[in-house]
């Protein structure tokens, strides 16, 4: 999950919790 937070938000879910690209 740590992964994500580096890695842009997917088109399926932009609101990703662990995506902290996107905020």
């Amino acid at each position: 999950m740590a992964g994500w937070s580096v890695f842009p938000p997917s088109p399926q879910s932009p609101r990703s919790p662990g995506t902290v690209a996107d905020r």
